[in-house]
């Protein structure tokens, strides 16, 4: 596939993509958590001390029978922002992607304007260091398509990550369709100067 120029990003923000999940207790058993569109089958050994964790086997049922729910900004800031001069990490997009994790399966997945979150000191995420992020570029082509590089790879990095944290996996299918979502909703943010690209961080904390 196409790759991007390699040279330090002269124009990167952040879209940012929050799963939020309660946090997989050591048990040292089988499975303790479970991918929407799986009955409890293909479960699968974990790492020692965090219990084991289902297959992905149910991946590709979550968007068949799942929608986002798109709330979009009702005042876009993509023409406010000069896009010759942009620093790393300083400029969020107009929306962010949001789901929790609860009984087991991956719910109210919705993308929502970029707004603070709130939590609670009880967040398990301040005490115990449960988070894990990924990050990757979309960018776009030479006949301007936007193009996300490698999302699937970051798929598969980011629930291994997930693993060795005891934290829940994140359906491929629901990962990759979240990004493609939040980045077609938020295309005007994609630059057009050479070497530069809009940074997206998915990342999970527990609570």
């Amino acid at each position: 596939g196409h790759r991007p120029p390699v040279q330090p990003p002269a124009a990167a923000s952040p879209g940012f993509l929050r799963l939020r999940g309660d946090s997989l207790r050591p048990t040292g058993g089988e499975a303790v958590s479970k991918v929407p569109g799986d009955k409890g089958t293909g479960h699968q050994p974990g790492n020692a001390g965090c219990g084991g964790r289902e297959g992905l086997a149910g991946a590709a049922a979550f968007t068949t029978r799942s929608r986002f729910t798109v709330q979009p900004t009702v005042v876009e800031r993509y023409h406010e922002v000069d896009f010759e001069n942009l620093e790393f990490g300083k400029i969020p997009t107009d929306h962010m992607f949001l789901t929790d994790y609860d009984d087991g399966q991956w719910r109210d997945p919705e993308i929502v304007p970029y707004a603070p979150m709130q939590m609670t000191p009880f967040t398990s995420a301040f005490h115990y260091g449960q988070t894990v992020f990924e990050g990757m570029k979309a960018f776009r082509l030479s006949d301007g398509r936007i193009s996300i590089f490698r999302p699937r790879d970051h798929a598969r990095r980011f629930n291994r990550s997930l693993e060795r944290m005891c934290m829940p996996p994140v359906p491929e299918a629901l990962f990759t369709g979240a990004m493609d979502a939040l980045i077609s909703l938020d295309r005007h943010w994609v630059p057009k100067g050479q070497g530069t690209s809009l940074y997206i961080r998915p990342f999970m904390i527990a609570t």
